[in-house]
């Protein structure tokens, strides 16, 4: 993720997959929300997905996570993120 970090600019937009052990925050402005952790890099950015309603993941997890890069996504209520992958498909491994 770190890589995708460093260049988020030129991949805005754009699909990526990421794998990396996730846990789940469910039911947050109707989706389950995962927040991924692959080590590489500083924790603090870890890529936050908005999978659809079905997909959850256990903490510690590893799964791999397929969306688009969106950056600077404000949902109101404080809710804001500089960079997410959204609407992404989630599949455990």
């Amino acid at each position: 993720m770190a890589e995708i970090w460093a260049q988020k600019g030129g991949l805005k937009d754009k699909p990526v997959s990421i794998r990396a052990s996730g846990e789940v925050q469910p039911g947050s402005h109707g989706k389950n929300w995962i927040h991924l952790q692959d080590g590489s890099g500083d924790p603090s950015k870890g890529t936050m997905t908005s999978p659809h309603q079905q997909d959850t993941v256990t903490k510690g997890d590893v799964v791999t996570a397929k969306g688009v890069v969106r950056l600077d996504k404000d949902f109101g209520s404080g809710y804001r993120y500089g960079m997410l992958v959204e609407d992404a498909k989630v599949v455990k491994k």
